[in-house]
Formats: structure tokens, sequence, C-alpha cells
């Protein structure tokens, strides 16, 4: 037996392209958590958890409550600061008379709020009062959660205490399950009036225990694992053979078993031990020795864990149901011919059981089946946290122990079946079924191609699973476009001021200009005076205070206004135009590193097995004697993969330009760039449309130049995995060095053409030039090498 087991081993462990798939995915799975936690909109980053984490731990664990509810009354203060001069900003009478009113509710609290949003004290943890907002309310609410648990504990005695006083709930009638479950509850919360809440961040244990990315991926594992057990087999005519050794079905089959619980847990600790590693790096974990119970989310279960404790019973549940799942992939594919039947089938029951979880309430009737079924017993953490009577033929089981007993259960019945099934005399398969094929479809197969573009894009899109990336991109996309820009009531003045004044200098904009100079001019003399005659006693404090704030409403426009006179005597210095640039700026002057490292990964796993699928069975021998040969055929997929890259590209900066028009606009395509203040060096017949086109040209051509790349690698490689491998080393790896500031990298990835706005920007015109033209030579060249290498395999054959 323990001969079969190591040879098991080494059928998985030494299967070609095994180890490059756990990293792949582990590498998948922390992108996936980069991407999702980048601070957007209402979204704070994770180094604000980490900070507010060590000022807690400073703290006494009584005092933090405190701490939390001042923290928010700040914030709430200045945002309602940050909401009246947003009115402020609005220019009509309607919102001056708004301002006064909220003003005038609590002026003493306002003083206090206009101090921390003036000299910024609000803004602790994140860059705007939007994000910091979000996280005062986040953390507020858990706090004051925290802090209710002994009143939520007794509010579940007096609860169970009234119903059970009820005719229909009583003990004496009869019993039932709701007489039962209301027993049963206040027995198990009665036990924890001596939990000590500890006062610390959950969030971080609560991502890494529900990302949703992460479960993905231990499916596709174990769907991979389980069809190169079964179908590496069956594909070679091995199963008839091994089934007729002394060892070869029941022994075989156990030893199957043994290794894929042992890759279970290992998976489940690679994917989700990153997901801990990840989040104790950023946001941090907290105190492992804290109660369950001070985990916001997990605050109504009555397991008498640590944080610790639920963690590494987590993994062990993960890891137990994640067996269980494999067990039934591998049951199906033994009793399926083909591969593509197995999944269709445990996808569906998967799908069933997501829709079972999904859609049955968790108060229902139908309870039991919400929870135990697959995806419902994947749910880990909802059995460790969720408390839930299951009614059991009129019993109340708890859910925990209702889901671990169903899962050890379901584990030796199907281990039984997968031997029985597996040792069964002959080889038929039971789930085997052909489905008729209409004469029609079959005529069809056999019709020559007529078009190589087609074709080859079928090849790429289909066989490759192109279509996949190509949706995983369209995803992001949409994704990203759900993010906001923020704009401080400043921004929001001086945008304002420009789309009133935008266009080319005129003697009108010039008038109004001079109205609001004056405007100033006149609203700061009043505001001297009254200094002046405060501090000579010539008016009472009270007088003195009303009309300043009178005078501080007008005069808070004034900075705005400032910015838009300095940005009048430079563009006379130019001969530009007043435009808004904020907009502008904000596009050309941004690092472009997260898109690249984006754009870059879904190219390489769009392309890399473009030319590599022609070696297989020497299909390439087969290629050359056609009429065009395989310079055509060359060419076309050349065509095929920039048209893709062009489309990923889109994909990768469209959002951000999207996003930037919503929330700032673009005006004036068409104004000179010498208008935009650091490009002022620029000729005035140069617009400020066609520098963004030139941008736009430079992403392409760094894409261009990562395509052909990975193209004559793949052409030189030949093999898939090996020309994925390489093509992650040679093009993303300097990028992952260059962001992790080793700065030098980016000028072997790109980023200079990504970057050249904010190059350009800072006058390294030679640079962007230098660059520019080492780029072109690099991708004519990459072209020519590759239609060589297509050629020069003809003569060497």
């Amino acid at each position: 037996m323990g001969r079969l087991i190591q040879g098991e081993f080494q059928k998985v462990l030494g299967r070609n392209g095994f180890y490059f798939i756990l990293i792949s995915l582990l590498a998948f799975n922390l992108f996936a958590l980069w991407a999702a936690e980048r601070p957007s909109g209402e979204h704070p980053p994770l180094q604000a958890y980490r900070m507010l984490q060590k000022e807690l731990t400073a703290l006494p664990n009584a005092e933090r409550p405190d701490f939390v509810r001042q923290y928010y009354r700040n914030v709430q203060s200045v945002r309602q600061v940050e909401r009246i001069k947003g009115l402020e900003a609005g220019w009509n009478e309607q919102g001056n008379r708004l301002t006064e009113q909220l003003k005038n509710q609590n002026p003493a609290e306002y003083a206090q709020a206009l101090s921390l949003w003036e000299n910024q004290e609000a803004l602790l943890y994140t860059a705007n009062i939007k994000q910091e907002a979000a996280f005062a309310e986040q953390i507020y609410t858990e706090v004051t959660a925290l802090a209710d648990y002994p009143e939520f504990l007794s509010q579940i005695q007096q609860r169970s205490d009234t119903l059970a006083g009820m005719s229909i709930f009583s003990p004496q009638v009869g019993g039932g399950f709701s007489s039962r479950s209301i027993q049963k509850t206040a027995a198990d919360y009665a036990g924890l009036t001596d939990i000590v809440i500890t006062y610390d961040l959950s969030y971080g244990v609560e991502a890494a225990a529900s990302a949703i990315t992460t479960d993905c991926l231990v499916f596709v594992f174990l769907f991979f694992f389980a069809f190169l057990t079964i179908y590496d087999e069956k594909n070679k005519g091995l199963f008839p053979l091994v089934k007729s050794t002394p060892l070869g079905q029941i022994p075989t089959m156990g030893a199957k078993i043994i290794v894929l619980a042992v890759c279970s847990m290992s998976v489940v600790l690679l994917l989700y031990g990153s997901n801990l590693l990840f989040y104790h790096r950023t946001a941090g974990l907290g105190d492992l020795s804290r109660s369950l119970q001070s985990i916001g989310k997990y605050m109504g279960s009555t397991l008498r864990f640590s944080a610790g404790e639920f963690l590494i019973s987590f993994a062990a549940i993960k890891a137990l149901v994640c067996f269980l799942i494999g067990l039934l992939v591998m049951f199906i594919s033994i009793q399926t011919r083909r591969s593509t039947t197995a999944f269709l089938i445990c996808a569906g029951m998967l799908a069933v059981s997501f829709a079972l979880y999904a859609g049955i309430p968790l108060n229902s009737q139908a309870a039991i089946l919400k929870y135990l079924n697959f995806f419902g017993l994947f749910r880990a953490q909802d059995l460790l946290s969720l408390y839930l009577n299951l009614n059991f033929w009129g019993w109340p089981v708890s859910l925990f122990d209702a889901g671990l007993s169903a899962v050890l259960l379901m584990v030796c019945v199907l281990s039984v079946f997968n031997g029985c099934v597996f040792a069964k005399s002959g080889d038929t398969d039971l789930l085997s079924w052909d489905l008729p094929k209409p004469d029609r479809l079959c005529r069809q197969r056999n019709r020559s191609v007529k078009s190589v573009t087609r074709h080859e894009l079928f090849k790429l899109l289909w066989m490759n699973k192109a279509i996949v990336v190509l949706a995983a991109a369209v995803l992001i996309f949409c994704r990203r476009l759900d993010s906001q820009v923020y704009l401080t009531p400043d921004e929001m003045v001086y945008r304002s001021y420009m789309m009133q004044l935008s266009g080319p200098l005129a003697e009108e904009q010039a008038a109004l200009i001079q109205t609001e100079s004056q405007r100033f001019e006149k609203l700061q003399n009043q505001w001297d005076l009254l200094q002046e005659q405060a501090a000579a006693g010539e008016i009472s404090e009270t007088q003195a205070e009303d009309e300043r704030r009178a005078l501080t409403r007008g005069l808070s426009k004034k900075p705005a206004f400032d910015r838009v006179l300095e940005y009048q005597a430079r563009v006379r210095q130019n001969d530009g135009w007043l435009v808004y640039d904020t907009g502008y700026l904000t596009l050309l002057k941004k690092d472009y590193s997260g898109e690249m490292l984006m754009i870059y990964l879904l190219l390489i796993a769009c392309e890399y097995s473009i030319f590599p699928t022609d070696y297989v069975n020497d299909m390439d021998k087969l290629i050359r004697t056609t009429p065009f040969g395989r310079g055509h055929l060359c060419k076309i997929k050349q065509r095929i993969a920039m048209g893709l890259t062009l489309f990923i590209l889109l994909c990768g900066i469209l959002p951000e330009i999207i996003i930037t028009a919503k929330g700032y606009g673009l005006p004036h395509w068409d104004a000179p760039l010498n208008s935009l203040s650091v490009y002022a060096q620029f000729p005035a017949f140069l617009s400020i449309g066609e520098f963004l086109a030139a941008m736009a040209a430079l992403k392409l051509l760094a894409c261009g130049v990562a395509t052909s790349l990975v193209l004559t690698l793949s052409q030189k490689i030949r093999h898939r995995i090996d020309t994925l491998l390489i093509c992650i080393l040679v093009v993303v790896l300097p990028l992952l060095l260059t962001k992790l500031g080793i700065a030098w990298c980016g000028y072997l990835s790109g980023v200079p053409l990504f970057n050249a706005g904010a190059l350009l920007a800072e006058h390294k015109i030679k640079e962007v030039a230098a660059y520019t033209v080492a780029a072109i030579i690099l991708l004519a060249a990459g072209r020519l090498k590759e239609n060589r290498i297509w050629e020069n395999k003809k003569h060497k054959r």
C-alpha cells in the first residue's frame, strides 16, 4: 500500500505543470486580493486598519470604545463642514440660506469642526474625507455592536423567557421544534456571560476567511486534480490494465483518495495561508488570542474559540469540505468517458448548491437545504460563526454539529462509492452517453476552412481559451467603472470658475475676472475693518462674530480664484486658452504601472499559446505544404495578436478616462497644449486632444513591444508551459521589481512609454524620444525575427 501511495504521489507531483499550476493559483490569488483592496471611492486603504490598530493597541481595552466614538464624531462633523463648503460653492441663494441654517444649529461645534477641516486633522488614516467617513462608519458600527454584547445576551434570555411564557411555545403543550429551539438557544447563550470582549479591528480576519476569489481557485484546483488522476489513465487506456493487477482495484483507489486528502489540505493551507499573510502584512489580524465573539461578524457564535483557534478550525473544515468535493469530482470522473461531461455535471451540481444557498432565507423551514449542501458546507465561516438550529424531525440541532456530521458522513459514503465503482467488473461507464448528432452538423465538420483568419481566431479564442481572458478583461473594465472621483470644495469652486471662463482669452473673460477681483478686494477690506472695530471695542463680540461668518463665506472662494488669476497670468505669456485643467493633468500625470501589470498579465495569458499550438503533432510540417505557407500564417497571427492587444489595452485605460471625464470633465480638446502649465514648453499648434492621442499611441507601442516579445518567445520555445513561465519572467518581473522600488527596472518593461505624460511634464523630452525610437526599432526587429524563425524552421526540417 505504501508503494501505491508513493506512486500516486509521483504521478501527481511529477506531472509537467503541476507546480506551475500551484504557483499560478497562488500568484493569481494574491493579485486578485491586491486588485480588490485597492482604495477607490469609499473603500479605504488597508493601511488605515493597521494604523488605527496600532493606536488602539496602545490604549487600555476599556478606553478603546470611547476613542473610536470620539474619532467618529470628529469625522462626521468635518464631513458636515465639507457639505457646507460644497453648498457654498453652489453660487445660489438657496445654498447660502441652507449653510447659514446648518452653521447656526451648533456654532461652537461648527467652529471646532471648521478648525479640524482647515488643518486637515480629521484625515488621520485615509486620503480624503469621503474614505475617512466610510472608514469611521465601519469601525464605529463594529465597536458599538461589540460594546453592546452583554445587552445582546440579556435580550436573548428575555426573548426566550417571553416566548416560553406564550401558550403556543410552552414546553407543557406537547413540546415541538419551536419550544425546544427556544430552550436550547437560551441554554447555549447562558454560558457566555463570562466572555471577555477585546476591542480590536476584525477586517483582516473576516476578509481572509471570506475571499470569494480564493474559493473559486480552490474549486479550479479540485477539478484539475481529479481529472489529472482519473482522465490521465483513461486517455492512455490504462484503466483495464490497472484493474487487472493484484492491487489494482480497492488499494489503488485508496491510494488515490489518500493523495487527494493530502493535496486538499495542502492547497487550502497554501491559498488561505496566503490570504492570512496578505492581510497580516497590510491590514493586520489583530490579537489572535481574543475571543471569537470579539470579531464583529462572528459575535453571534456560541463556540468558545479564540481568533487563532477559529482560523485553525476554519482551515481544517475547509480542507475537509475540499476533500469531499474532490471525492465527488473523482466519482463523476470515473463514471463518465469525457472530461467535458464530468465538468458540466460537477459545475451543475455546484450551481444548484449555490442557488439553494443564495435563494433560501436564513430562518426558512428549508434552511437545512441552504446549509447542508456542497456550497453551504464550503462556507466554513458560517458553520463556525452563525448560530442556527436546524429542524431534524422536531429536534433542534446546531448548524455546526449538523454541518460537521454531514461532511464526515458524505466523505465516508463517497470514499466507499469511489472504491466500489472503481473495482466493479468491466470497463463500462454508467454516465457515458453520446448525444445524437444531426447529419447537418456532421457534414459541416468536413467542410474546408475558407478563411485562415477566422480559423486562427477560432483556435486562439476557443481552443486556447483566450475568450476566457477577454471576458476577464471586460469584467475588470466594468468593475473599474464603479469608481468615482472626489472633488474637494475648493476644487468645486475652481471648476465653476474655469467652466465659466474657459476658451481663448477675450475681453469678456477679462471683465469677469476684474469684477470678481474687485469683489474679493472689497470683502477683504471689510474683513480688515471689522477686525479693527472688534479690537477697538466699537462693536460687540457677538455682532463681530455674526459679520465674520458672512465674510468668511464670501472669502472662502478666494483660494480657488487665486488659482484662476495665476492661470490667467501664465496663459497670457504662452498665448494659450483658459481651460479647466485638473482632469487633463490627472490623466497625463498618473502612474500607470498598476494598469500595466494587469494589461501585461492579460496579454501573456491570451497570446502565449498562439504559436505552440501549431507544433502539436507536427502540425507545422503540414502547414508548410499549404499554398501560402507558414510566412502568410505568421503574418495573420501577428495581426490577430495586435488586435487582441488593442482590445486589452482599451479595457485597461478606458475606465480611467471615463471616470475622469465624469468627475472632472475634459472640455476643449482643441485647446493648445501649452495652455496646461506643465506643458508650457510645447508649441502652440499642438492641441490637447492630439497630445492625448500621442500618449495613447505610446501606450499601444509599449504593449506592441510586449506582444512581439511574447510571440517571439512562443515561436522559439514551442512548449506552452515553458513559454508562459518565461514570458512572465521576461515581461512581468521587471514591472514587479519597478513597483517594489527598483526604478531602473522600469526601463526594461515599458514604463517610460506608459508614463510618458508624467515624464514630459518634468521636461524629460529627450528621454521619452530616445525610448520611443528604441521601442519602434524593437517592434520592427521583433516582427522580422518572428518571420525569420518561422521560415528557418522550414529549411532546417
